[in-house]
């Protein structure tokens, strides 16, 4: 193999009377330098000629257009390109075979922007690139490249795999700490920091203080408290109930399909043990209204997962909007993880998160472009709304269903109205690539990446609004599903307290006192609420039952028992708002059980 490439090379390169290209004909046609040379023998005229007005039409070069549309595969156009050329063809196995010197851009080289890689063969070294259309009549005239000569041409796919492979200890590394270097206070990592763990001792010390007083100070003292804290997070709903319709109103207007140049977008899946959905979920994802040739798909599957990879590999053939990249071997191995590291190689000015069994709005991306256009400037995420298309299935998914339109159509609608920090869902959200990697992206140790991800752009002076095209998905049907997922979400809402609250002035300072307040009414508050709710219950029964005599505790518990049922009334009336507003059905039945969910 390495000799024939010699001698291909030696032909091509070395020899002064190697064929050049013959664009004469095609030029007078008015087509394009960059697929001219894809003749009679590979497209027609008319071919090309309708490829160039989709080309014109999306703002793209015409090549880039024919590889998308599937008229041409990325290897058969560069191995003609590089024939016509008069230069050497390097197959992803030929690439394979030899060691790489060097790679000019390694970050643009696998993100498929250029760059070049500096390959030792047996017959010496061979500079390779992988050249963008308005490459190729410089390479025609020079045989460079930004003043490098160029010896052969590979395809922006293989360079890319190969660069990837050959550097995934870089890769994994950033995927792994790039938070933690550069932000420590920020990762999760050790959450054991010494003010964390001074908070800890003294909220143990104050329990083991109050201990030591009459049990029914304590009792009152623990409902007061809980009372108090209860208040304020029901206010939040009771406020995002009133205003309902004009926090709705504010998203909802019609909006034009962008025209002129749009951007490349990037849709990041991670896949684990999911080759069962992979075919519904590529065809949800090809429903995408945007330009193929700007769409930037990536499905991160850990390296050992054999029967997705396989399964991934077969459903994407020939669909030049895919990608399948294999996150490598490494610590710890979570979502967030396999996040950063497709991001690290997304080509997008705009990015958003998907998971296996999500089903986006077609118009969703559009509407995010359109959003982030109009926006401000501190706009850096837009989260749209998720439904749970499978209420009608079991009791969990039933209340599933309820708690997500209440949250995602009543609750953060309300928060982005009045530019409180929002805590994201773990999907569908829509970023600004280059504030996400600004910010750190996501932390790796965190299992609730999603809403530190969302306080620390507010914490950077960032701001979260929502969408109103919603993405459907499948909610818990049983207890261990539905289980498994609240314990992760309680630890990573723990998780990412104690991070921000390592430096509890600086969190103040940086997100203002009112939304400091507010972010610990929808975490630290809302936490308490569930763990305390049964206690609350107890302490609330047996108070109403047993000591109607004082006057002053009877009336408090009485408030109490108003606030409760205010708390109840609140989650049903939004989750009822909710689903009138998506014209799907609401149970009264179900709404009966919101307090035993």
């Amino acid at each position: 193999m390495a000799s024939a490439i010699g001698a291909r090379k030696a032909k091509t390169v070395n020899n002064p009377n190697a064929r050049k290209p013959n664009l004469r004909g095609f030029h007078k046609a008015n087509v394009a330098p960059d697929v001219a040379f894809l003749d009679g023998t590979i497209l027609s005229l008319s071919q090309i000629r309708y490829a160039t007005r989709e080309a014109e039409r999306q703002k793209t070069d015409v090549a880039t257009q024919i590889i998308a549309l599937g008229m041409v595969n990325e290897e058969t156009y560069y191995k003609k390109a590089a024939s016509e050329l008069g230069l050497a063809y390097l197959s992803p196995d030929d690439l394979k075979n030899y060691e790489i010197l060097e790679v000019s851009e390694p970050i643009r080289t696998t993100r498929k922007e250029g760059g070049t890689v500096l390959l030792k063969t047996p017959d010496g070294y061979l500079r390779v690139l992988a050249p963008r259309s308005d490459d190729l009549e410089g390479l025609r005239q020079t045989r460079q490249h930004n003043g490098v000569r160029i010896g052969a041409i590979a395809s922006k796919s293989a360079l890319a795999k190969i660069v990837r492979e050959r550097h995934s200890d870089q890769f994994a590394s950033y995927a792994s700490f790039s938070l933690k270097k550069h932000f420590p206070l920020k990762s999760a990592e050790k959450i054991e920091h010494v003010k964390s763990a001074a908070f800890i001792c003294t909220l143990l010390t104050l329990i083991l203080f109050l201990g030591a007083w009459p049990s029914a100070i304590i009792t009152h003292g623990i409902a007061i408290l809980l009372s108090i804290l209860f208040l304020f997070a029901v206010g939040l709903r009771c406020a995002a109930t009133f205003s309902f319709k004009t926090n709705k109103q504010r998203i909802s207007g019609d909006f034009s399909p962008a025209t002129g140049e749009l951007p490349t977008y990037s849709v990041l899946v991670a896949l684990y043990d999911e080759a069962n959905v992979v075919s519904e979920l590529i065809q949800s994802l090809e429903w995408l209204d945007w330009p193929i040739s700007k769409l930037d798909i990536k499905f991160l599957l850990e390296f050992d997962d054999c029967a997705t990879i396989a399964t991934v590999e077969r459903a994407i053939r020939n669909k030049h909007q895919f990608e399948m990249i294999i996150v490598p071997a490494g610590n710890p191995r979570t979502k967030p993880r396999a996040l950063n590291y497709g991001l690290a190689l997304s080509r997008g000015d705009y990015v958003v998160v998907y998971d296996a069994e999500d089903r986006p709005h077609p118009q969703q991306l559009q509407e995010a472009y359109n959003r982030f256009q109009k926006a401000e400037q501190d706009v850096a995420c837009l989260q749209a709304p998720l439904l749970a298309d499978n209420a009608e299935d079991t009791w969990y998914s039933g209340h599933f269903k309820l708690e997500y339109a209440a949250l995602f159509d009543g609750l953060l609608p309300f928060l982005a109205a009045k530019k409180f920090p929002l805590m994201l869902g773990g999907t569908s959200n829509h970023f600004n690539v280059k504030v996400l990697r600004g910010v750190g992206a996501w932390d790796p140790f965190n299992v609730t990446e999603d809403a530190d991800l969302g306080i620390r752009l507010s914490r950077a002076g960032y701001r979260t609004d929502v969408l109103n095209l919603p993405t459907y998905e499948e909610a818990p049907t049983n207890w261990k599903v539905w289980s498994n997922q609240r314990t992760r979400w309680f630890k990573g809402w723990m998780q990412t307290i104690f991070v921000n609250m390592r430096e509890p002035a600086r969190l103040f300072s940086q997100l203002g006192f009112l939304n400091a307040l507010v972010y610990h009414l929808i975490s630290t508050v809302l936490l308490i609420s569930v763990l305390g709710h049964p206690l609350f219950l107890i302490l609330l029964i047996n108070n109403l039952a047993y000591e109607q005599a004082n006057t002053v505790l009877s009336l408090f518990y009485a408030v109490s028992c108003g606030l409760l049922f205010v708390s109840y009334g609140a989650q049903a009336c939004l989750s009822w708002l909710a689903n009138r507003y998506r014209d799907t059905k609401f149970h009264i039945l179900t709404a009966l059980g919101i307090p035993f969910y």
